[in-house]
């Protein structure tokens, strides 16, 4: 970067991609217990997060103290132990993943879609991933501002066979999502929701 400033950024956009990846990976494969979800709606579902304090060092290892990430929202989770068969799995996944971006036409398409997902499932408030994993659902279908509701159901519901049932499934989705955001309603079911929202969006 020109600056310390702009180093800092640059590295923690970047830094969000490849721990992003690691989280698509995890999220994906993971079987969360009883013990993990239905308590309230207090906790964020990725496992691999960024501690609350990062600096930025330069390559003589020298902190640059005016410049840090702070996360005001940080909550302790339960240590996620990686071994170092799963490790290996996690990097072989991201290397790949990489190398298939690096030749593809939609790299920066799909770079941002990484970042978004890791933010979004950072996130402690399971209302607010909600939203957000909607909002993640019209950019991955490429939907307008022109478009309506439709396209992003029509564009999602034709990647499964069961086209119809689908289709049921996502304005049942929307309509939450319009509930919410219009009336401001509390989400009866959000942690079942935003689980369902979660598969489309990985799909």
């Amino acid at each position: 970067g020109k600056s310390n400033k702009e180093a800092f950024n640059k590295g923690l956009y970047h830094l969000n991609f490849i721990v992003g990846l690691w989280n698509f990976y995890n999220n994906n494969v993971s079987i969360f217990s009883k013990d993990t979800l239905g308590i309230n709606k207090v906790y964020s579902i990725n496992n691999i997060v960024l501690y609350p304090f990062c600096f930025l060092f330069n390559l003589s290892t020298k902190s640059f103290e005016e410049q840090f990430y702070y996360e005001k929202c940080y909550i302790d989770k339960k240590k996620f132990n990686i071994g170092a068969e799963y490790w290996n799995k996690l990097r072989n996944y991201e290397k790949n993943i990489r190398r298939k971006l690096f030749k593809s036409q939609l790299h920066n398409f799909l770079y941002t879609a990484i970042i978004r997902y890791n933010n979004i499932f950072d996130d402690n408030n399971l209302d607010t991933v909600f939203i957000k994993l909607w909002s993640l659902l019209e950019y991955l279908t490429s939907t307008g501002k022109q478009d309506g509701y439709g396209t992003t159901i029509k564009r999602t519901a034709i990647l499964y066979d069961d086209y119809e049932n689908t289709k049921i499934i996502l304005e049942y989705i929307k309509n939450q999502r319009n509930e919410y955001v219009h009336r401001n309603d509390e989400l009866p079911d959000v942690e079942r929701d935003v689980f369902i929202l979660k598969r489309f969006v990985e799909r």
